[in-house]
């Protein structure tokens, strides 16, 4: 018995040795505290779930969108919707975290959402200022860059909705500011969370200036026609696929929440 507690001791000191380690490594490799979890929203599944289905899913997902994006030595993504409450802005989150977490790669998230911005709650950030007061003239890019609590992953917040969203994202300054943020660092990607492109004109006008536009389409929920009227609004070269979330799984599947299918002649 005495033998099994010994154990037991051991056990429970090895682990929190290596707990111990952990946190040197993340503090070496990253120069940062250890994120607070206590902070983040729930919906971060790739960091908070790391190792359930969901955040495979999106796993497979960065696998994709970052094959093409690589080969065409491109970085800008933009993640949409057709309508609202489809769960573009979790899979703009999750996307990006999943990027940061790769060996090489960094995020700048930008909440070009600037009616609705919500960026900066899940990240349990507070942003009183962001991408309209940039626009406006009011702030330098510098002043409105926000670390996260995830290693590698930088967030530009909204700010606060404006009265013209439309006019300052087609703006030349936005435009401007697309390509300093495409061009100013190696090995890093851009993922930007857009309106719902059919009930607002602003990702229409800034889908063009990306790379690559991701659809995102709850199963079961979107009617048909308003996800062919988005996929009209888009490039096809531009698009990077559709984005079935919350699709309905098997029960032996029940807690992978997302799943992902590339475009093809969904039109037809």
């Amino acid at each position: 018995m005495r033998s099994i507690e010994k154990g037991l001791e051991k056990a429970i000191r090895e682990r929190e040795n290596r707990r111990r380690r952990e946190v040197r490594e993340h503090r070496d490799q990253w120069g940062l505290k250890p994120p607070d979890m206590s902070r983040l929203s729930a919906y971060l599944v790739s960091l908070l779930e790391p190792r359930s289905l969901a955040a495979e899913q999106f796993k497979r997902l960065r696998t994709k969108i970052l094959q093409q994006m690589k080969t065409r030595m491109e970085s800008l993504i933009l993640v949409t919707s057709a309508i609202q409450g489809e769960g573009k802005t979790t899979t703009a989150l999750n996307l990006a975290i999943t990027i940061a977490q790769g060996m090489s790669e960094s995020v700048l998230l930008v909440d070009t959402d600037v009616r609705k911005p919500g960026l900066h709650t899940h990240l349990g950030i507070e942003a009183k200022q962001g991408l309209v007061d940039y626009l406006q003239g009011e702030q330098a890019l510098s002043e409105i860059l926000m670390p996260t609590e995830i290693p590698k992953l930088t967030l530009l917040p909204s700010g606060k909705p404006p009265e013209n969203p439309s006019e300052l994202l087609a703006s030349d300054r936005m435009s401007d500011l697309l390509h300093e943020i495409k061009t100013r660092y190696e090995n890093r990607y851009v993922v930007i969370d857009s309106s719902p492109i059919n009930v607002f004109t602003d990702t229409a006008i800034l889908a063009p200036q990306v790379d690559g536009v991701l659809l995102v389409v709850q199963d079961g929920a979107t009617p048909r026609d308003y996800v062919v009227r988005a996929l009209s609004q888009i490039n096809h070269e531009n698009l990077l696929g559709i984005c079935l979330n919350q699709i309905s799984a098997p029960e032996s599947l029940q807690d992978s929440y997302y799943y992902y299918s590339n475009y093809a002649n969904y039109g037809k």
